[in-house]
């Protein structure tokens, strides 16, 4: 956080990824790290400038310092992977809906115009488990 123009310079870089993202109809977040913690007599841009502008993009804003604080900035990929899958997980398309196949309750077969069903019905309900009709002289 120890350069204005490199904070501005991101300003514009994440202005164009945006741009990008909506041009393309895919949604992205951002990681904006200020780095150089350990340097905060040098500091040109504040922790509210920082988090302002990742809250813009929708992103996370991290201040660091790579060179004092490893488990710190082990912390902030760690998260960034993690909101990367949140994104893809959400991205995701759902799973369809698929309901279980069921019989119909009992109907009577189809009849014909002169009141006796066909054959082609009577075979159906067989395939479905129904017995032939048994014919009486």
């Amino acid at each position: 956080m120890d350069s204005r123009q490199r904070f501005e310079d991101s300003s514009s870089y994440l202005d164009l990824l945006a741009l990008h993202a909506k041009e393309t109809q895919r949604s992205s977040s951002a990681l904006l790290l200020g780095n150089k913690l350990d340097m905060a007599q040098y500091r040109q841009v504040t922790k509210a400038e920082g988090m302002a502008l990742a809250g813009k993009f929708g992103g996370l804003f991290f201040e660091v310092s790579a060179c004092l604080d490893f488990e710190h900035m082990q912390h902030v990929f760690h998260e960034a992977v993690r909101e990367a899958r949140r994104e893809l997980e959400n991205s995701l398309p759902q799973t369809p809906f698929i309901c279980e196949e069921r019989e119909l309750p009992h109907q009577a077969p189809l009849t014909t115009q002169h009141g006796l069903a066909s054959w082609s019905s009577w075979v159906g309900l067989q395939d479905r488990g129904w017995p032939l009709p048994v014919a009486f002289p």
